[in-house]
């Protein structure tokens, strides 16, 4: 069973490779700089959830809403995702989001991956 918070908070998903040749490219620069690192596209909890079990066999499908919903594996009827009590945070900032404007400009070249590679790599693991 895998316990989360919100669903549908909305983040700001990054790919590890991408960030770690970000610093990298970050390390290269002459003179200190302050960046943030990010993909500029929202996806929510859900939905990196259907990538990532997707990625590992399983098709979601999620019912209830809020602190009731929960994600099942629609092969089995088992539910696999539970909201908990103890992730849930109501004074969550459900839209998390970053405009990469100033990365373009600063760190070209740097190749961009969505959630769904994401996801598909986490469900690997």
């Amino acid at each position: 069973m895998l316990y989360l918070g919100n669903l549908s908070s909305l983040r700001d998903w990054g790919y590890a490779k991408d960030y770690v040749e970000c610093m990298w490219l970050i390390l290269q620069h002459d003179k200190p700089e302050d960046f943030v690192i990010a993909t500029g596209v929202q996806h929510s909890v859900r939905e990196f959830c259907e990538y990532a079990f997707r990625e590992a066999g399983i098709e979601l499908e999620f019912k209830g809403e809020g602190m009731d919903e929960v994600g099942i594996d629609k092969a089995t009827g088992k539910t696999v995702i539970k909201v908990s009590p103890e992730f849930y945070r109501p004074t969550d900032v459900v839209n998390l989001w970053e405009i990469r404007r100033r990365r373009r400009r600063s760190l070209d070249g740097i190749r961009q991956n969505n959630l769904r590679g994401a996801g598909e790599d986490h469900g690997k693991t």
